[in-house]
């Protein structure tokens, strides 16, 4: 790849991917192919060579999130799997700290989006160490948007079970928009 950097000079990078990206035979675009259990399975493989995996498959046609972790590294006990979430808790074995952490892919779909906020504020009172939310929120925050200005009753129920759970946002250091 070639670009010009932020001081007008012309940079060459060599991209080489750990993985390669599924191409979805029914509209030709990448990362979402509708997979089974048994597909899954052999494209885990393909990606990360004996690491384990879970995906929420079970709840969802899409399997819309994957969690992959290297045992001897994590051990990782899924607790829940939602159409939107997977939520684990993670021991790093070499220091045995533990850390809860739900991965997310919420709807478009506001009505569908509330079923999520309701999961995380149910799994907030089961958990006593650290927690991690992460993932893709389909919601702004007021100062994300690029365009019109977010108006609060978008984000007022998310901006609710936030507070509720306790939830801070960080703010990027480097990439934006990814």
């Amino acid at each position: 790849m070639i670009f010009e950097n932020e001081i007008g000079g012309i940079v060459e990078q060599i991209i080489e991917y750990e993985w390669k990206p599924i191409l979805c035979k029914s509209c030709n675009n990448f990362g979402h192919d509708m997979l089974n259990r048994a597909q899954a399975g052999k494209v885990s493989l393909n990606l990360c060579k004996r690491w384990l995996f879970t995906t929420n498959l079970s709840q969802h046609k899409g399997g819309r999130i994957w969690v992959l972790w290297k045992p001897g590294i994590y051990e990782v006990e899924i607790q829940v799997v939602t159409t939107q979430m997977i939520h684990s808790k993670v021991r790093h074995i070499g220091t045995n700290k533990v850390l809860w952490f739900s991965l997310v892919y919420d709807f478009n779909d506001i009505r569908i989006r509330r079923d999520l906020w309701s999961n995380l504020k149910a799994v907030l009172g089961t958990i006593c160490e650290p927690w991690a939310v992460m993932g893709d929120f389909n919601v702004l925050n007021f100062n994300k948007r690029v365009g019109s200005p977010v108006r609060y009753s978008e984000i007022k129920e998310f901006s609710d079970c936030g507070s509720k759970c306790v939830l801070q946002d960080p703010q990027p250091t480097r990439v934006f928009y990814t």
